[in-house]
């Protein structure tokens, strides 16, 4: 009987010509699991961290009374138009990726399936405030909007609100910096050249105006890609602390 169960296993083994598996084959496919948890963890935390930069860098002031808006309608519906929808995506899709990947370790057995997503949201989580308080957030969304030309266009960020110069909102990068002109030379962030006048405009402490310097300008379009500014504020300081 053992002897015909054996010559059986054989022979479907044969016959299906089933090979043997190297053991290096199951050691490559746990480093690539767990290389995808790590980096997937990773770029979810830091998604996260350029969320919260993008929602709590919005200037509310520019929709009218700061200290009310909050108890108007037109706060949430400005809110819903800000979300940056694409790193939502981006951070649920790598978290799924990395869930998938966990599930694929030997050893995933021994944990439901809400307990492995509550640890990676939680993982998450802490990654994501770490990386805001680092600050990771806004350095990796100010190197995608000054060197990747169509990130600008994918998210309604605080730079879209600066891109509006036909109701007296402009911003961008100084180019050149005619002083005894009392003019700027500014590339906004659809990467066109403008003539600003600065003359009568007021500039709040901390604002250099100096070459590669990002502004946020507040005035009037008097011509083709003219503008004269009654204000000029640096980048990196909120609006509402002018």
């Amino acid at each position: 009987m053992q002897d015909n169960f054996s010559d059986n296993f054989w022979a479907e083994i044969e016959k299906r010509k089933i090979t043997r598996v190297p053991k290096l084959f199951f050691g490559l496919k746990e480093f690539a699991l767990k290389s995808t948890v790590v980096l997937g963890t990773l770029f979810t935390g830091g998604a996260v961290s350029v969320i919260i930069f993008l929602l709590f860098s919005r200037d509310p002031e520019l929709d009218g009374d700061y200290s009310i808006l909050l108890f108007r309608s037109s706060f949430f519906s400005s809110l819903a138009d800000d979300m940056p929808y694409i790193w939502i995506g981006a951070a649920f899709v790598a978290t799924l990726v990395s869930f998938f990947a966990i599930r694929g370790f030997k050893k995933s057995y021994l944990s439901s399936k809400l307990q492995l997503l509550f640890l990676l949201l939680i993982t998450t989580g802490m990654l994501a405030i770490g990386f805001d308080a680092l600050d990771v957030g806004r350095r990796a969304h100010r190197l995608l909007i000054d060197h990747v030309p169509f990130y600008f266009h994918l998210i309604n960020a605080e730079e879209a609100h600066w891109s509006k110069p036909e109701i007296g909102r402009l911003g961008g990068r100084i180019l050149v910096n005619l002083g005894g002109e009392h003019m700027l030379v500014v590339q906004d962030y659809h990467k066109e050249l403008w003539r600003i006048d600065v003359n009568s405009a007021r500039v709040i402490p901390w604002t250099p105006l100096v070459t590669g310097e990002y502004l946020k300008m507040t005035g009037e379009k008097t011509g083709e890609h003219e503008f004269r500014a009654n204000m000029v504020i640096d980048r990196e300081i909120p609006f509402h602390q002018r």
